[in-house]
């Protein structure tokens, strides 16, 4: 017969975490199947509400429906799908339709799927998303962590998504009242840079309640690869010539343009090749720039899958980290950041703040200011001329950094135990330890400005 369990039994138990992301496979959104494989790994029970598949197109694909709920099991994790109004253009407003509609469809699915012992993990990537985890808190006292992605009314704002400086005062009197209120209720903030968690300690968000942790890459697709030629034959790019490569986003937040500028400036004294891996909004634009200053020495591709990306990055040189001059850049962290250091590639950073402190601290590569063209091409100099040595040295040194403070063994336990901790009787509620701050960091690898 089996056995019951006792009260003290049930009280200890790990928590159910439910995990609230507006994006989840098969949306090219990586971060969120991490996180619930790993949690899954560190024995939690993960289930996941989402929404309708429509990112970064806004177009739904075949087999789902934006107007209707659906259950599935997506590599064996049960999923909510909630009705959402599609779209990821450059209206403001459908975006923002995008944003609320599914964070009201999810906040009613939230609340009937939620049950004593479970754990929320609000995935905070819009800030909208915490709306159902908030509802589940309130109606259900149900504790959630909330992991910030992006800060809100920062992110929208520096990006220029809402331009009308009328619409901007009315969205930061909206979203800064629903951020406040969202750390208030959050049993943990985790944030993913230590910039981030110093700007919110300014913004008096109590210090004990803050944790960092950093987004991990997908470390079996991303890890040091023997050098391949065929990517490089595929650009007619010979063997000497140097060639950077970006993969990503085309968008205005990567300022594109500044690479490609200095690209053809550090062109005319070296031999360098550039290859722009993707799409976005800007593609049109940075095509016609590309064109117009640089057509024998900038290609563009399109959007490959995350293992054709690191296969691709094992036949260049040197990877591209690139954001625009704005004050919310300077505590971003994107995830490509770590899946260039994760493959053991050297890096050229166009950034200012953690990712500039971040290759500079690991000696993984050169760094110039955002949105500066000169200092750009100087560095893209430099790392054509540091030669083949130099760079697997650099390589090294980035694979080194990441699995000391970014890789998934070190931030997936650390969220792991925030989790457990946050579940008042749940067992491993005990304080948990800081994770490592990268601005304490005092070995002697090298850094290159």
């Amino acid at each position: 017969m089996k056995r019951l369990r006792t009260a003290a039994e049930k009280d200890t138990r790990d928590p159910r975490v439910v995990l609230i992301s507006q994006w989840f496979t098969p949306e090219p959104v990586v971060v969120p199947m991490n996180i619930a494989t790993a949690l899954r790994a560190a024995g939690l029970s993960v289930h996941v509400i989402t929404g309708v598949p429509n990112y970064p197109t806004g177009v739904v694909p075949p087999g789902f429906s934006a107007r209707r709920y659906s259950s599935e099991r997506v590599n064996g994790f049960p999923v909510d799908r909630c009705p959402l109004y599609p779209s990821h253009d450059l209206s403001a407003a459908r975006r923002l339709l995008n944003y609320f509609s599914w964070a009201a469809s999810a906040t009613l699915r939230a609340l009937t799927r939620v049950n004593a012992g479970d754990t929320l993990l609000v995935y905070s990537s819009p800030a909208t998303a915490a709306l159902p985890a908030i509802a589940c808190r309130l109606l259900k006292r149900a504790p959630f962590v909330v992991l910030i992605q992006d800060l809100w009314p920062d992110s929208v704002l520096a990006t220029g998504f809402v331009r009308n400086a009328y619409a901007r005062r009315v969205a930061e009197s909206l979203i800064s009242p629903f951020t406040r209120m969202t750390y208030r209720l959050a049993n943990k903030v985790a944030v993913i840079s230590p910039g981030m968690l110093e700007l919110l300690v300014s913004r008096g968000v109590p210090r004990e309640k803050l944790a960092l942790t950093y987004n991990w890459a997908d470390e079996s697709t991303y890890f040091p690869r023997t050098r391949s030629s065929a990517f490089r034959a595929s650009l007619g790019v010979a063997d000497e010539t140097t060639l950077f490569m970006y993969a990503g986003n085309l968008g205005p937040a990567q300022a594109l343009a500044t690479v490609i500028e200095a690209a053809a400036s550090a062109s005319e004294t070296h031999d360098i090749a550039l290859v722009i891996v993707g799409s976005g909004v800007t593609e049109v634009a940075l095509r016609e720039l590309a064109d117009r200053v640089a057509p024998e020495v900038v290609t563009f591709r399109p959007p490959m899958q995350p293992c054709e990306v690191a296969e691709a990055a094992a036949a260049a040189d040197v990877q591209v980290v690139s954001l625009d001059k704005q004050p919310v850049f300077t505590y971003t962290m994107p995830s490509k950041v770590q899946s260039v250091l994760a493959s053991g590639s050297p890096v050229v950073a166009s950034a200012d703040g953690d990712i500039a402190q971040v290759v500079l601290e690991s000696g993984a590569g050169w760094v110039a200011p955002a949105g500066d063209v000169d200092r750009l091409a100087e560095a893209m100099r430099s790392a054509a001329e540091a030669g083949p040595e130099d760079r697997a040295r650099r390589g090294a040194c980035a694979r080194h950094y990441y699995e000391s403070y970014m890789s998934e063994k070190v931030n997936a336990g650390a969220l792991a135990s925030l989790l457990r901790s946050s579940h008042p009787g749940a067992r491993g509620s005990g304080q948990l330890p800081p994770a490592a701050d990268t601005r304490t960091v005092s070995d002697s690898r090298e850094g290159t400005a």
